[in-house]
């Protein structure tokens, strides 16, 4: 009896470390899918390259500024206008505040926007 106990563990230990293991690989791998001539590459995200306090600060003028964000959430590329972000004294300061915050939106808007999850 002792002996298909023991049995019986070290299968539940195997088992336990098979599926951790499938896990991590899954969450390692990346796909593409081709749509037309534009590919899309999906990938776990990395959250240690993410700049938290500026997302959270962002997050909070997104929700103070519902029309601005908006406008970037549907062109992202506004954050590149000089005549856009005077019109919001707001994101001048946030700006002011993250220096490289431009670059990243930039890079990777839907870290910062998505269309649709500001309020109208």
């Amino acid at each position: 009896m002792k002996n298909f106990a023991f049995a019986l563990a070290i299968g539940l230990s195997m088992a336990a470390l098979i599926s951790s293991a499938s896990a991590q690989e899954y969450m390692q791998k990346s796909w593409a899918v081709q749509n037309g001539d534009t590919t899309i590459i999906f990938a776990p995200a990395n959250g240690k390259d993410l700049n938290v306090p500026e997302l959270q600060a962002f997050s909070q003028l997104a929700d103070s500024q519902p029309q601005m964000a908006r406008a970037l959430a549907k062109n992202p590329s506004l954050i590149a206008s000089d005549t856009f972000v005077a019109r919001y004294p707001e994101l001048q300061q946030f700006l002011a505040q993250y220096p490289g915050a431009r670059e990243h939106f930039m890079a990777d808007p839907g870290n910062f926007v998505v269309p649709g999850t500001r309020p109208e």
